[in-house]
């Protein structure tokens, strides 16, 4: 359906393709993209279609920046087939492909883990007139540090929220949320609200906090993860919340024998709640303490997040990487946690070994009763099935 025009590339490592639809269902985007080996976009297309595969629109999306490289992060389309995009223009490759590292197991070694620098701006592009009109903007916040942003269109207004840190600073201190005009760079509805003292780190064992400081050239930053943000989602009292969950995308070395080899490695870590009044305002913000550990594969990690007779429940694996010397052994729990003016927690699932089937995520599907099913899978492949559980 999506078509893109190679002449003249030469070598290139892959492609990819992303699409959205809009709120009224009425249009589907598609973004098309050829990567090179670094995975920098050689060449791309947008395209907008009906919903019965009628074109309304095609044409190339070329970021304006004078220097510097520029990262695609989010599409979204709405009724009118108006495209918006926003993406990272980093001044610098510095931060461009940093991810944490994991040492191997010796006395000495140490996982060291890198902090991203503040060289980058979010900027937000529409695209209307079937394609032929487009406006952009740095979306900035007056004395703070944007850090981590998502955006959501509905009803052609654009909701963004995120998490922001000091001026020239990547840690994590709060959290924003604003409407936003694109032709204008008016904000309406602005919120914000730091973090309560010690959340960022409540949780934390003192050998977890002195690893990530003592990976930290910068002794006054504390926080070496990125944050996946979530859309706003509104609840059946009229309020507000979303979420932000901590990860960090790594390698690990391991040697045996003559031979070494780089692991991927998956780190999801806390979720914050950030829940916002009917107003737009931030009413609080809570933190479900949590750690996902996993090599080569995410497919368990992340969480479940859904609402029973006005509370939340986060559903989730928790997955520890524990050295041996004999190699990694990983252990998993299930667990529940319902987030009320308070946070409960209940394993669902007791810790046993991580050769039994693990609930994927990523798989959910609701009932009407409350209830939900998921897929279960173990890491070798197996043991696969599906499960149900009542939430209420």
């Amino acid at each position: 359906m999506a078509e893109l025009d190679y002449s003249g590339i030469g070598r290139y490592k892959s492609t990819a393709m992303q699409h959205e639809v809009s709120e009224d269902g009425t249009k589907i985007m598609f973004f098309y993209s050829v990567l090179s080996n670094k995975g920098e976009t050689l060449r791309f297309t947008v395209q907008v279609f009906d919903n019965e595969f009628n074109l309304i629109w095609r044409n190339n999306v070329m970021p304006k920046f004078d220097a510097g490289i520029f990262k695609y992060k989010q599409f979204r389309v709405d009724n009118n087939a108006d495209v918006y995009l926003l993406g990272t223009h980093f001044t610098d490759r510095k931060n461009y492909y940093e991810s944490a590292k994991f040492g191997t197991r010796s006395l000495f070694s140490k996982s060291t883990y890198f902090t991203d620098v503040p060289n980058f701006t979010f900027q937000l592009y529409k695209y209307s007139g079937k394609g032929t009109k487009e406006e952009y903007r740095d979306i900035k916040l007056e004395s703070k540090f944007i850090r981590s942003m998502n955006f959501s269109v509905r009803d052609e207004t654009v909701q963004i929220n995120g998490i922001y840190s000091n001026p020239q600073t990547i840690s994590a201190r709060g959290s924003f949320s604003f409407c936003y005009d694109v032709s204008s760079g008016r904000k309406t509805a602005l919120s914000s609200m730091e973090f309560a003292a010690g959340l960022l780190e409540q949780g934390l064992g003192d050998r977890q906090l002195k690893q990530f400081r003592r990976s930290i050239d910068n002794q006054e930053e504390y926080d070496p993860f990125d944050y996946a943000v979530g859309d706003v989602k509104t609840l059946s009292d009229g309020s507000k919340y979303y979420t932000a969950e901590q990860y960090i995308l790594g390698t690990k070395k391991v040697a045996n024998g003559g031979y070494v080899t780089y692991t991927t490695v998956y780190v999801h870590g806390d979720v914050f709640v950030i829940r916002l009044k009917s107003d737009g305002t931030t009413g609080t913000i809570e933190k479900i303490s949590k750690r996902q550990y996993n090599q080569s594969t995410a497919r368990y990690n992340s969480f479940i997040d859904l609402e029973r007779n006005g509370s939340l429940y986060f559903i989730y694996n928790t997955i520890t990487g524990r050295e041996t010397v004999l190699g990694n052994d990983e252990a998993g729990e299930m667990v529940i946690s319902k987030v009320n003016n308070g946070i409960e927690t209940e394993v669902c699932r007791p810790l046993e070994s991580f050769r039994i089937p693990l609930m994927l995520p990523t798989t959910h599907v609701e009932f009407p009763d409350g209830s939900i099913i998921y897929g279960i899978l173990s890491p070798k492949f197996t043991k696969f099935g599906f499960e149900r559980i009542d939430v209420k």
